[in-house]
């Protein structure tokens, strides 16, 4: 049996049917890739949106904390004044004006997480390529959570105190020094250190968010802090000396930066959060300086030393 011929196709059949397969092909590429280009458009759009919000709620919870910190004020004054002089030298009219002004008095604070936790639920934090922002983030609101979970363990004990000395005052005794315990043990300092970490740690997190926002670069190690000049730092130096505990503290500085250094150790850098405010978190020293006294009060694991320059 003889093969049939296979009928030839015509060239210019082929040359048509391979444009027109191109023209398809190159519609279908044209499409997924607008398709994906408006996406990723979309996405960045809706992540600069999300981190905006982030930003305002973090603004809001840092004039929440600022404000805490103010109404702590009198409440560190306080513990500064019991712990600078024993019962015999206390001034009554001093003690009223305390117990009016923070001994039976409340006040919290109350964060805002609505934004934060969108952020979370709506999956475009895989979006942040700057891992320190991110990580930043977390940090941020695990802060805050630490400030609630020492304003919740602080308050009963200080409610405890209030009960007792209202007992005794309803039965016409009189309380000769309000809240005593609380304020000398250096309570108020154990609320104040939480609410200062999470505020420095917030307006880290506020600028770096914006710069991200903006397409700048962020660096979480360049973000500046409370500067001081050299000449500044003369006013802190000397040999500081307590009579709650037998070491000896010495103030140096180097480099713009002052040093802390107790008995035989090695010196540690401080940094400078405020005015006459110093800290180093990895050893958690906070030292507060009153220049016009010669007097500094160093704060270490919640428990509180006054300290005298020696001349």
């Amino acid at each position: 049996m003889s093969k049939m011929k296979q009928p030839k196709i015509p060239m210019q059949t082929i040359v048509r049917y391979i444009r027109d397969l191109s023209i398809v092909v190159a519609g279908i590429a044209v499409t997924l890739y607008t398709s994906d280009h408006v996406t990723g458009k979309s996405e960045k759009r809706d992540l600069s949106r999300y981190m905006n919000a982030v930003k305002l709620e973090m603004e809001e919870n840092i004039n929440t904390l600022e404000y805490a910190i103010e109404r702590l004020q009198p409440s560190i004054k306080y513990a500064q004044y019991l712990n600078t002089h024993d019962r015999k030298s206390l001034d009554k009219d001093t003690l009223k004006y305390y117990a009016n002004s923070c001994c039976y008095s409340f006040y919290g604070a109350t964060f805002k997480t609505n934004a934060f936790e969108m952020f979370k639920s709506s999956g475009m934090m895989r979006l942040i390529a700057d891992k320190d922002l991110l990580l930043l983030l977390w940090d941020v609101y695990d802060e805050l959570d630490d400030v609630k979970d020492e304003f919740d363990i602080m308050f009963p004990i200080k409610w405890e105190d209030i009960k007792r000395e209202t007992s005794l005052m309803l039965e016409g005794k009189e309380v000769e020094v309000p809240m005593y315990n609380f304020f000398r043990m250096g309570l108020p300092y154990d609320m104040l250190r939480p609410c200062e970490t999470a505020l420095e740690i917030l307006k880290k997190a506020t600028v770096m968010i914006e710069r991200a926002i903006y397409g700048k670069p962020s660096d979480i190690h360049n973000i500046e802090t409370h500067q001081l000049t050299d000449k500044e730092l003369d006013k802190y130096l000397g040999v500081y000396v307590s009579d709650q505990i037998p070491e000896k503290v010495t103030i140096t500085k180097a480099n713009g930066k002052l040093f802390v250094q107790s008995n035989r150790q090695p010196s540690i850098p401080l940094e400078a959060t405020e005015k006459d405010k110093f800290k180093c978190s990895q050893a958690g020293i906070i030292i507060e300086f009153i220049p016009t006294n010669k007097t500094m009060v160093l704060t270490q694991h919640g428990r509180m030393y006054h300290f005298v320059r020696e001349e």
